[in-house]
């Protein structure tokens, strides 16, 4: 699994408001990216799904069968 760190923001359903925070995408075996951290404010869990572009990019790879067998 790769592991990324990063800062962006998301919804915390605790504080039912947009949150900044860092946290570190990580790819599963299967394939899909989630970007994953915690609320600075109330430290609940916060999660997005990356696209496939957003996971190249965060990852500076050209060649995306290094993170994807297809």
């Amino acid at each position: 699994m790769t592991q990324v760190t990063y800062a962006t923001s998301a919804y915390c359903v605790k504080c039912k408001v947009p949150r900044d925070f860092e946290g570190t995408l990580k790819v599963s075996d299967s394939g899909r990216g989630f970007l994953m951290g915690r609320c600075r404010v109330c430290n609940t869990g916060l999660n997005r799904i990356a696209s496939r572009d957003q996971v190249l990019f965060m990852t500076d790879e050209t060649d995306d069968e290094a993170l994807w067998d297809e």
